[in-house]
């Protein structure tokens, strides 16, 4: 027999792989925002020549982000070819894409698998093999974040004139500066480049006069109205402007039932009470008519009749109660109660209250009768709005037996008909209680305002409601029409080639004809040159005095206090040293208007995040805001400070806006930028980057502290944990203030303030500042204030995970922390519609500090 242990069985499977190279690496390359570029490889299969393998595999291609998902690149709007010799990135965004790197892995794909019978070949012995790696650079743009604005100066009084240009990616700084060029209209001619001197011009100049008119204006005053009523039929009108309708209803009590020698009658139930409102459009114009039910009669003795009476009403009149026995010896059933009713313009019921059943006559035996039932309450049971057309009423008590007392009456109410109670028997029971009537309501007319009550007595009701008069009455309204004249003007300009032109005149005789802007530009920016806003540069003969006060509070009992004239010049804040991060209270400016309503611009800079080697921290969020700044109401300035460096901006007690700080930088990639008052932050790049929260149009009650800080939360509010950031508050929520109950959108009430007695102070009361101890700070005025120092979760920046990360930023949302190198998320803006936005921009600030400028728009 032949031995085939050792036969060979021939296949033309090949396990032996190729080994892998590449023959083209990808470069780095280049181009311009919104444009794309590509990566290429090129990579070949090399099989031993020893093996005798044959090619019968393709090489696969998967394109990676350093720093990206560990799967591979997908394809998506910015990225094709992902499994490709070329991958293509598009759209490109400066600076967020500048640096970015990709790389290429390939893999040797068989065309058979192991022990088929098809020819074949392994995997490569050397996959996957990652290729080097490629960047991208993004050519940046000249970016105007901050526009010059109008300027109305007196004679011989400097008008400044500034505009914040930069790149968007401000590396390529190196290749030189940013070429500021000032255009200006002498007179009311086409601006030209001027340059630093003095000039005499012939200007037209303007006068305004004014001119009277008569007319009329339209007044509205507000009315409230309160109406209480007893049993019986009244009506009510609502006006057609009536508002805020609510009144209250209550059905009767049943009667007590008639004593005897041997037991007490019971008590009569008690008639509902139910409070309702009335929303606005089922109000007004019409009339509502109240029916109110008597309260039920008691029962008597025996000898005579001792039923007790109905309660009578229109709405639904009570059951009589039983009478007493024969041979005199019990007593006589209550009467039930009468129904409520509510009615709309004597039609539909709208609300129907159950009255109170009558209570059980006493019997000649001893003991005490049982009472009556009480109404059933409002949503006892469900009802349709057209069973509140139809009304019960109370069943009639049953006559005694013997010497048994007699029933009680049924309250009178909503369908169906509630019977009243049994007649007594003999030396044995009593008459039992009337059962109560029910209730319901029109549920799509009124609201029902939990919880109802009871009501012994006579039914009754009570409304309360507003309405509106308008009344004309002559007024006379003046308007400004401009004459103009001509002028010789001698004007001296500064600042030619900078950031920042100076205008000075001594004749006012330009009124706002005066043109004026700047055309920036950069050698490498691919969109240079830019031109500015143009803007407008009066000179008058006495310009109104802009006065603002500016209280300077620090950890001291004293503030600094220093007045300013807007009308000669911005007021600058910037960011202090004071922290309330190291635990001794908050810096903060207190701002008023001391002499008039005044309208404002405040250009809000988040402070820039901090640098980790090559990598850049993001930008703060900018934006440009304006209001009106009413006459002798503070306006604080917070999180002027090193940790924080958000500027927090608000009215009283109100956040009415602030911008993002940047997330700082990890050592492999840049922090995500801080956003404008309607931006959220930015997420910073990066498989572990910093997550930006959602930017809110309204913030939450309650804050979180971010991981950051060291400080501590106050329940209802807490902190998170690292590397979560946090939410701020919308009204400041202090630590004296808080102590006293005073809640945190509220204004604090006047202490003591000399000359004046206070009898009941009220919340709208001048008073003067408190540190966060409750003790004033010396020096602050008497003023409207709201803000509550001390506590205001405006530390709301994520805390890095690792070492080599970075912190997010502070902002109304903060950033997230990164990790594992990588940078934090920028804070996020916030602005409570108060405020009217010029401008907002995720980004756009490169200060370290955070910087608030303030000045009057004319």
């Amino acid at each position: 027999m032949e031995n085939n242990f050792f036969r060979r069985i021939p296949t033309d499977l090949d396990l032996n792989g190729p080994v892998l190279a590449y023959t083209t690496q990808p470069s780095d390359a280049s181009g311009n925002k919104d444009a794309s570029v590509t990566f290429t490889v090129a990579a070949e299969a090399t099989f031993p020549n020893d093996t005798g393998a044959e090619d019968g595999g393709t090489i696969t291609f998967q394109w990676f982000e350093d720093g990206g998902s560990a799967t591979g690149l997908t394809n998506n709007a910015q990225f094709s070819g992902v499994t490709t010799a070329t991958l293509t990135v598009s759209d490109l965004r400066t600076p967020q894409d500048q640096g970015r790197k990709f790389y290429c892995e390939i893999s040797y794909s068989s065309n058979s698998e192991y022990g088929s019978a098809d020819s074949g070949t392994g995997s490569a012995i050397n996959q996957p093999l990652k290729s080097d790696e490629a960047s991208i650079s993004v050519n940046p743009e000249l970016e105007i974040i901050a526009q010059p604005s109008d300027r109305t100066v007196g004679e011989n009084v400097a008008a400044t004139f500034t505009v914040n240009a930069g790149l968007t990616d401000n590396t390529y700084l190196s290749d030189g500066a940013v070429v500021y060029q000032w255009y200006v209209g002498l007179g009311n001619a086409t601006p030209t480049l001027v340059t630093d001197g003095t000039v005499q011009t012939t200007n037209i100049t303007s006068k305004v006069v004014t001119v009277t008119e008569e007319g009329q204006a339209f007044d509205t005053e507000t009315f409230s109205e309160s109406k209480s009523f007893g049993t019986g039929q009244h009506n009510v009108n609502i006006p057609p402007t009536g508002s805020n309708v609510s009144f209250t209803v209550a059905a009767a009590g049943g009667g007590r039932g008639g004593d005897d020698a041997g037991g007490s009658g019971g008590s009569g139930g008690n008639g509902r009470v139910g409070t309702f409102t009335m929303p606005n459009p089922q109000a007004r114009g019409r009339q509502l008519n109240f029916w109110m039910g008597n309260q039920g009669g008691g029962g008597g003795r025996g000898n005579f009749p001792a039923y007790g009476r109905p309660g009578s009403s229109v709405a639904g009149h009570g059951g009589r109660g039983g009478g007493a026995g024969p041979r005199g010896w019990s007593g006589g059933g209550g009467g039930g109660g009468g129904a409520s009713a509510v009615l709309r313009d004597g039609g539909d019921k709208i609300v129907v209250v159950g009255g109170g059943g009558g209570g059980g006559g006493g019997s000649h035996v001893s003991g005490t009768a049982p009472g009556g039932g009480a109404g059933l309450g409002l949503g006892g049971r469900p009802f349709t709005n057209n069973e509140l057309n139809n009304v019960s009423v109370g069943g009639n008590g049953a006559d005694q037996g013997n010497d048994g007392g007699g029933g009680g009456g049924a309250g009178g109410g909503h369908r169906p008909q509630r019977s009243g109670g049994g007649a007594g028997r003999d030396r044995t029971q009593t008459g039992r209680g009337g059962e109560g009537g029910r209730s319901g309501y029109r549920s799509d007319i009124v609201n029902f305002i939990p919880p109802g009550g009871g009501n012994s007595g006579n039914g009754y009701a009570n409304i309360n409601f507003q309405y509106t008069v308008t009344t004309s009455r002559p007024i006379t309204t003046t308007r400004e029409e401009t004459v103009y004249t001509t002028t010789n003007q001698n004007t001296t300009i500064s600042g030619q080639g900078t950031n920042t032109l100076t205008i000075t005149s001594d004749e006012s005789s330009f009124n706002s004809i005066r043109k004026v802007y700047a055309v920036v530009s950069h050698v490498t920016a691919t969109n240079s040159p830019l031109t500015s806003d143009t803007v407008t540069s009066a000179v008058v003969n006495n310009t109104d005095a802009n006065n603002v006060i500016i209280e300077t509070i620090s950890t001291d009992e004293t503030a600094n206090i220093q007045a300013a004239n807007l009308s000669n010049g911005d007021q600058e804040f910037v960011a202090g040293s004071t922290d309330v991060n190291l635990g001794s209270g908050a810096f903060i400016y207190s701002i008023y208007s001391p002499d008039k309503d005044m309208n404002v611009e405040i250009d809000l800079y988040g402070g820039k995040g901090a640098d980790n080697g090559g990598n850049a921290g993001g930008e703060g969020g900018f934006s440009r805001i304006r209001f009106t700044m009413s006459k002798n109401v503070e306006y604080v300035l917070a999180g002027m400070t090193d940790s924080v460096q958000t500027p927090y901006l608000y009215r009283k007690a109100s956040l009415i806006a602030n911008v993002g700080k940047g997330g700082d930088a990890g050592s492999r990639g840049r922090g995500g930028f801080g956003g404008g008052v309607n931006n959220g932050g930015e997420s910073a790049p990066g498989r572990n980057g910093g997550q930006a929260g959602t930017h809110l149009t309204n913030l939450p009650a309650n804050g979180i502290f971010g991981s950051v800080t060291t400080l501590t939360a106050t329940s209802p509010d807490t902190k998170a944990t690292a590397p979560d950031a946090g939410r701020t508050l919308p009204c400041s929520r202090g630590v004296y203030w808080r102590d006293q109950g005073v809640s945190a959108c509220s204004d604090v009430e006047a202490g003591p303030q000399p000359g004046i007695i206070y009898n009941t102070p009220l919340p709208d009361d001048p008073v003067r500042f408190r540190w966060s101890d409750g003790d004033v700070v010396s020096g602050t005025a008497w003023i409207n204030r709201g803000y509550k120092a001390g506590y205001n979760i405006i530390q709301t920046a994520g805390k890095k995970e690792t070492s080599t990360s970075g912190n997010g930023g502070n902002g109304a949302i903060g950033g997230q922390g990164g990790s594992n190198g990588y940078g934090g998320a920028g804070g996020g803006g916030y602005q409570d519609g108060s405020v009217t936005v010029v401008s907002t921009q995720l980004g756009g600030s490169t200060f370290s500090d955070a910087k608030v400028i303030l000045r009057v728009v004319t």
